[in-house]
């Protein structure tokens, strides 16, 4: 097999230049694959905003970042300030947008707007407290009540189905649009975490769920030519340090 490759490289060499042949033959005997695509894809929460602030529900409606989400954002276009991106992609929503314009800062990249990485529209709940998602380790009449508060928003809102559908939607756009290179994405909690269930296979994702994606939190996945999805990192908020020195 390394013989027929061989040639191969070869014969490419011949119709190349020397740049050219030197990439190929560093994918043969690097990666064992020529011409192998792989999306690095960066996952971005936006950062902090007013109502989440005041522990209010803000779903589909806007509230825009406060100042510490804002420093949040600047220090995570800080972190990523070494990574060339083929293409950024952000939810059309005020806060995802105005995270991802301040991560693009002087790069010549604009973020692409696609109206399905928004978020999930929690209906009756909207403008009103904060609720936690169910988790397994609470007790069982909290965890009760969360889950009738859970099927109230998708009642009066957007059916978590329909979020499903919406992040499987977003990655068909992404995936059409670039096949190589680091991809960046600047969207919402519940969006994000059904886009890592899409992604992930399941005991990957189940180890983790449901995930609770912290403001401007940096979780990263390689996503090969064939669809397979591997985990880097998650929720890295590393880069944000600095903000709870101060």
């Amino acid at each position: 097999m390394l013989y027929v490759k061989y040639i191969q490289t070869t014969q490419l060499r011949q119709k190349s230049s020397f740049h050219e042949s030197i990439t190929i033959l560093h994918e043969l005997f690097f990666t064992g694959t020529i011409g192998a695509m792989t999306i690095h894809l960066l996952l971005i929460r936006h950062g902090r905003t007013e109502w989440i602030e005041a522990g209010r529900v803000q779903g589909s409606t806007d509230s825009p970042l406060s100042p510490r989400g804002r420093r949040e954002a600047a220090l995570t276009a800080e972190a990523l300030r070494g990574v060339s991106f083929q293409a950024v992609f952000s939810s059309p929503m005020g806060r995802a947008s105005e995270t991802a314009e301040i991560i693009c800062g002087r790069r010549n990249t604009q973020p692409i707007v696609l109206n399905s990485l928004r978020e999930m529209n929690f209906g009756w709940y909207e403008g009103r407290k904060y609720f936690d998602v169910p988790q397994s380790a609470s007790g069982i009449l909290r965890r009760a009540i969360l889950l009738f508060k859970t099927l109230i928003a998708q009642c009066t809102g957007e059916p978590l189905a329909s979020v499903r559908r919406r992040a499987a939607d977003s990655w068909v756009a992404i995936r059409s649009a670039i096949t190589d290179g680091n991809v960046l994405v600047v969207s919402h909690g519940v969006l994000l975490n059904f886009l890592l269930d899409h992604l992930l296979p399941g005991d990957a994702y189940g180890k983790a769920k449901p995930v609770y994606m912290l403001h401007c939190s940096i979780t990263e996945l390689t996503v090969d030519k064939s669809g397979s999805a591997q985990m880097v990192r998650l929720n890295d908020t590393s880069h944000l340090k600095q903000l709870d020195l101060n």
